[in-house]
């Protein structure tokens, strides 16, 4: 069965601000281990990788490194490719929050309601002058909040957003929606996240930027020759019909 939980917001095109291009890391630290997700765009394509490591005394033990999937985004073709590494098997599948924003529509979007975001505006986080948006979540598991900031000085806004550890939003999602509603975009630079029941906090923050990273190569964005590449993009969300 696959996993995949690290959280990025996708901006749309009718998005005011600059296509972004170039590479940019984020970490987070959490319960003695640290996140580090790595974010390339150059076009239309981009990939993100991610890893997880204990910390011993602060520091990262790489006896304990263990990378996470990575997952190709192809934004001409709405798809998402992940790569799992233990089976070298590649799942293609079409963008995880259209299939979701179909079962909403399937279900009369019932499911909007869950989620609130409003502007809580500006200051200066980890040297960049930012914009404040809170998303508020609420599901059967209980309460989620999500600070988000996010700067217009870098250059550009990601196609995707990483805001937190192990899942995806792509288009579609509510989360998505409302915050481009809420005039959100640029780079995000931190993300304060806290759940009422089960207790669970986290900062994650941006640590790296370089906007004149360049692929090495034609083929960076496509999937290894030594994957087993299975098409999904057929399959739907379940509840959003046929």
């Amino acid at each position: 069965m696959r996993t995949f939980i690290i959280c990025v917001l996708t901006l749309g095109a009718g998005s005011a601000t600059a296509q972004f291009n170039g590479k940019l890391i984020y970490q987070l630290d959490q319960n003695g281990n640290r996140t580090v997700m790595q974010y390339i765009q150059n076009g239309t394509n981009a990939i993100v990788s991610a890893y997880t490591i204990t910390l011993k005394n602060g520091a990262p033990d790489t006896s304990t490194l263990h990378p996470q999937d990575t997952i190709i985004f192809d934004f001409a073709a709405a798809t998402e490719t992940h790569l799992q590494y233990h089976t070298m098997n590649a799942y293609k599948q079409k963008y995880m929050g259209n299939m979701m924003a179909a079962a909403m529509a399937a279900k009369g979007n019932a499911l909007a309601g869950s989620v609130a975001v409003t502007a809580a505006g500006s200051g200066t986080v980890n040297g960049y002058s930012c914009n404040h948006y809170v998303i508020t979540s609420s599901s059967k598991l209980g309460t989620s909040t999500k600070d988000v900031w996010t700067t217009g000085s870098i250059g550009g806004s990601p196609t995707l957003w990483v805001v937190g550890a192990f899942t995806y939003y792509t288009p579609g999602y509510p989360h998505f929606t409302k915050l481009t509603a809420a005039g959100a975009s640029g780079v995000v630079v931190q993300v304060n996240s806290s759940y009422s029941k089960q207790g669970l906090q986290y900062s994650m923050n941006l640590v790296s930027v370089d906007t004149k990273f360049i692929p090495r190569s034609r083929n960076y964005f496509s999937v290894p020759s030594r994957y087993n590449l299975i098409d999904e993009t057929n399959m739907n969300f379940p509840g959003s019909g046929n």
